[in-house]
């Protein structure tokens, strides 16, 4: 927002408006003659205006505005010629504006002189003397000295009031000044922004050292275990390729379209599928140089029946809602499955089977056997058809990674097409905590089986799968034959 360019004005945008008070404000012209012009007006030492400069209306006659209805135009023509500084001492700065024709020169002889208006008498060449009336302003924002002084009775000439190093040089040594002054003005500002750079450049050593910092902080904030920092230490993603995207970024303003590496593909599926908080952090400390959770989502879809959501079913699935006459709702239903373990090698793939796998291609000699498999399986409420959309090979899998998964299998099946209005699962307790992280609540004084949908806002419910329920309940009465109420008493169920 612009604020005044004359020197002791103080007048800006923030407090100044043409409805509140009938202040405008004007950039400088863009005509080099006329932008001269208002330079010489303004009168300020190693000082050349940008382009956002401005100088407001009160350094204007009335003539120089071409008043419209709700606004008003500056002419083309204007220059600023009131209140101007004349002197460069603030002490003796004298501001005046006369308005008497005629093209000799006058002398002005200062009587008196007060905070609200200046009174004079302007004598000519002649004997005759007209009295001079001046254009009052207000000198609130002048700078004034601590004591009182007077200015004594006097005759000062037009000549005089003249800033004395401006008279005394030449056309071309004033028009070669003002290119000095802007060069000085250039330079100050050039070294201003080598030192933001420099700033910013040491900044960004300091914040990117070491990727193996970066993990080592994760675990300390317990974000990941130290067996997941192992497994992400040994993929092999290099800082240099991060921090190469971090440079292309602060130079073009966003980040080019370069294919990601396969390491660093692997670390970020894997970062993600430990723990989304921790893949949020590293994210936001290389300034989000990291694939989006977006792009995670389209690299988690497999082909081949590998590990992962399979892009064949997706595709099955929008195939399915673009044919549907009706609106189709769904519910996803999620179980771990326990599988024989064993790693075996398939020559034409060179690669290892039998690790734990989630749709990154991770060959690490680190990872676990997989001993279980967890499944999802999307199944429709109003249509008569139901699809596995993908599976993960896991060997124990904690709440947030359950709930990292399940809202990418949302994201995947509402983009689909089809609209999400519940899940099912078995009631072991990483199952009820993944519920609670989403939004949901098993307390008996404030129970609630909902959660927000994350693509759009309506609620998702849930629901405990009744046959393992049942399964549970008839393993309580195994384990404790005998139930007792809160008196201690036999419970009889007969």
């Amino acid at each position: 927002m612009p604020s005044c360019a004359v020197k002791w004005c103080g007048k800006h945008s923030k407090t100044s408006g043409y409805k509140k008070d009938g202040i405008t404000f004007h950039r400088f012209p863009k005509i080099p003659e006329l932008k001269e012009k208002w330079i010489d007006k303004v009168n300020r030492e190693n000082w050349f205006p940008t382009k956002y400069s401005a100088v407001c209306s009160r350094h204007f006659t009335p003539d120089c505005f071409e008043y419209l209805k709700e606004r008003r135009r500056l002419f083309s023509s204007a220059i600023p010629t009131l209140f101007l500084p004349i002197l460069d001492s603030p002490n003796s700065m004298i501001d005046s504006y006369t308005n008497v024709p005629g093209p000799s020169r006058h002398n002005i002889a200062l009587s008196s002189l007060s905070n609200k208006q200046v009174h004079s008498e302007a004598h000519t060449s002649t004997e005759a003397q007209t009295p001079l009336h001046c254009f009052p302003f207000d000198d609130s924002n002048i700078f004034r000295p601590s004591h009182d002084y007077e200015i004594p009775s006097s005759t000062i000439s037009n000549k005089e009031i003249v800033h004395p190093v401006i008279e005394d040089l030449t056309p071309r040594k004033r028009k070669m000044k003002r290119h000095i002054d802007h060069l000085i003005y250039s330079l100050s500002k050039k070294k201003k922004e080598v030192k933001r750079l420099q700033d910013k450049n040491r900044l960004l050593v300091k914040k990117n050292a070491n990727l193996k910092e970066i993990l080592n902080t994760l675990t300390k904030k317990s974000y990941i275990t130290q067996e997941n920092q192992d497994i992400l230490s040994r993929i092999g993603v290099q800082n240099q390729e991060i921090v190469k995207r971090q440079i292309l970024k602060s130079k073009k303003g966003h980040i080019p379209k370069i294919k990601y590496s396969p390491e660093l593909r692997a670390f970020s599926l894997t970062l993600h599928f430990y723990s989304p908080k921790a893949y949020n952090f590293v994210r936001q400390t290389f300034s989000t140089c990291l694939p989006a959770t977006s792009t995670l989502r389209s690299w988690y879809q497999s082909i081949d029946g590998k590990p992962g959501f399979t892009k064949e079913a997706i595709d099955t699935i929008k195939m399915k809602a673009r044919e549907s006459k009706n609106k189709i709702y769904a519910t996803i239903i999620f179980v771990e499955m326990a599988i024989k373990s064993g790693v075996e090698y398939h020559p034409q793939a060179r690669r290892y089977y039998g690790h734990v796998s989630f749709g990154a291609s991770l060959q690490t000699d680190c990872q676990d056997e997989a001993k279980e498999a967890l499944v999802f399986l999307l199944v429709p409420i109003n249509a008569s058809w139901k699809i596995p959309i993908g599976y993960f090979l896991i060997n124990g899998i904690n709440a947030e990674q359950k709930a990292a998964l399940l809202t990418e299998a949302i994201h995947l099946i509402e983009e689909a097409g089809v609209n999400v209005k519940a899940i099912t699962f078995d009631g072991c307790p990483a199952n009820i905590t993944m519920a609670k992280k989403l939004g949901c609540s098993f307390e008996v004084d404030q129970i609630n089986t909902t959660f927000k949908n994350p693509c759009k806002t309506s609620k998702i419910a849930v629901f405990l799968d009744p046959a393992h329920m049942i399964k549970l309940v008839r393993n309580a009465f195994e384990f404790y034959r005998n139930l007792k109420d809160e008196r201690g008493n036999i419970i009889f169920l007969n």
